[in-house]
């Protein structure tokens, strides 16, 4: 059996599973007419990627439709069932909000199948054609396969450029943060390795050395107090797995799939204790900036083994039956999970959109405006004279929704909705522009991968280090301006940094001849 047939298998035995246990927690019409509707969205989904067939056609935008999927309804259907509660539960207005999210769902469908429809000739068309922008980026180096080496001295370079980065104020510090995503590297050697064998690397050396690097890469997270460190790798390593499995024509014997269930069932088994140590963090992050580096790893560790974090935790909060008033993002009851499953901050978008003026939502169109003039670079709009000062745009567009109706103050990120954002900028227009948007981050996102006549599908390593932030949160949550963003300096931003390195280090190191120039 192939990956995709075992995915695609897996997947609707899972729904159905899931809809026959939620029949049990709760009969409420609400929450059955919820279970239907995920039910025909992921059926829909499932039956589209495997019968076209996109696993084989278009890897790396076919696991952002998956992730859609997941973030917003599968999901949700999955661990609110496995926590014991209605799929209704905690949400302002399920049934709308899941009949958006199918609604959305659906036209990201259709947008890649016109977008695969489309520009499949120019998906396998010669690299070497001088019209072809896989070509070009292939002539700059964007898939060539670093040596051992080189990966490694990239890493250190990012690693260093994050504790620089922390360490000096101002614009040349936040210029160095750009350059730290380069220190997830190291991760992609095991891809490597998999693929090309002794021939590339020592396994036994790498996997140690991979291991110490991930310890320390962890504990500089604990240390500065940010949890993304620790667990970006792995979601990073985890998406990559998933799009070259489902990418893989070839049948795997059963042992495989019975050792991939485990692997899922022991990352379900250390959900609890890592959501415990990331309230530990959250405690300790009162101090931030107050105790050193050192302090704060000792402080963290302390918290977390004196099973402290109940200091966190609200004493309303998971309560049945509660009645929200104001802003609340509670949903899942796993702190970690619930930052994956999107749906609690479509349902509050779409919720306050509800009730606010019209001059929330004009100021909610003016930051959208903002925001895309943002983007360009502030020597740019100096010299085209506009004048707008970026601090202005330090605010999502739920920061507006929530102010504007329950006078909460500005600022705090809260997480925005791209479909909400649309549907109050372009009203009925919202689906057309999100058709295309889909349409346009496909063909960019794609871009990260080619398929080598020799070796098969080659990612990129720019994108192993972005993979959660373009397949799992671009489409859902960044809207307009993050597909804005990647086009106009996201992607060339990520390839030059990325090629630029590769052209440096071929001057310094021998390169793995068989497979790069590097």
């Amino acid at each position: 059996m192939t990956f995709k047939a075992f995915f695609s298998i897996a997947t609707m035995c899972i729904t159905i599973v899931c809809m026959l246990l939620q029949l049990f927690i709760s009969t409420h019409a609400e929450n059955i007419e919820s279970l239907l509707i995920i039910g025909l969205a992921t059926s829909v989904t499932i039956s589209y990627l495997y019968w076209v067939d996109t696993y084989s056609k278009t890897a790396i935008s076919t696991v952002v439709i998956i992730s859609l999927l997941f973030t917003g309804l599968f999901g949700a259907l999955v661990l609110q069932t496995l926590y014991w509660n209605p799929l209704t539960k905690y949400l302002y207005n399920p049934v709308y909000t899941f009949n958006k999210l199918t609604f959305y769902l659906l036209i990201c469908i259709a947008g890649h199948y016109i977008y695969l429809s489309l520009c499949q000739t120019n998906i396998n068309i010669n690299n070497k054609s001088p019209l072809n922008i896989r070509g070009i980026l292939s002539r700059i180096g964007l898939y060539n396969i670093p040596s051992v080496y080189t990966v490694w001295i990239i890493a250190i370079l990012g690693l260093l450029a994050l504790i620089i980065g922390k360490l000096l104020p101002g614009t040349i510090g936040r210029a160095l943060l750009n350059f730290h995503f380069l220190m997830w590297f190291p991760f992609f050697i095991i891809f490597y390795i998999n693929k090309f064998g002794q021939d590339y690397a020592s396994p036994k050396k790498q996997y140690t050395y991979i291991l110490l690097f991930f310890i320390l890469i962890a504990s500089l997270g604990i240390a500065l107090n940010i949890r993304a460190l620790i667990v970006s790798g792995f979601v990073n390593l985890f998406l990559i797995a998933i799009i070259i499995l489902l990418n893989q024509s070839s049948k795997l014997r059963s042992g495989f799939y019975f050792k991939f269930s485990i692997l899922i069932l022991i990352l379900f088994g250390l959900l609890k204790p890592l959501s415990s140590f990331s309230d530990a963090m959250l405690i300790a992050r009162s101090e931030r900036g107050e105790i050193t580096p050192i302090q704060m790893l000792i402080n963290t560790f302390d918290i977390y083994l004196s099973s402290d974090t109940t200091k966190i935790e609200k004493p309303n909060k998971f309560i049945e039956d509660k009645v929200y008033s104001n802003y609340d993002e509670d949903y899942i009851e796993n702190g970690i999970l619930t930052r994956f499953v999107l749906t609690k901050f479509h349902d509050n978008a779409y919720h306050f959109a509800s009730q606010v003026s019209d001059k929330g939502e004009k100021e909610v169109r003016e930051h959208i405006i903002k925001s895309l003039v943002a983007i360009m670079p502030q020597p740019a709009l100096d010299i085209l004279g506009v004048e707008l000062n970026k601090s202005d745009v330090l605010k999502s567009t739920t920061d507006i929704l929530v102010y504007e109706t329950t006078g909460r103050r500005l600022g705090g990120f809260k997480v925005p909705s791209t479909f909400v954002d649309l549907e109050i900028t372009f009203d009925l227009f919202a689906p057309l522009v999100f058709l295309c948007m889909a349409f346009v981050f496909f063909m960019i996102v794609d871009l990260f991968s080619n398929n080598n006549k020799s070796y098969g599908l080659v990612i990129s390593f720019p994108f192993f280090a972005l993979a959660s932030r373009y397949i799992l949160f671009q489409m859902p949550v960044y809207g307009l301006q993050g597909v804005f963003t990647l086009v106009l300096r996201g992607f060339i931003e990520d390839v030059l940094i990325f090629c630029l390195l590769m052209y440096a280090m071929s001057y310094i190191f021998k390169p793995f001849s068989k497979d790069t120039r590097v």
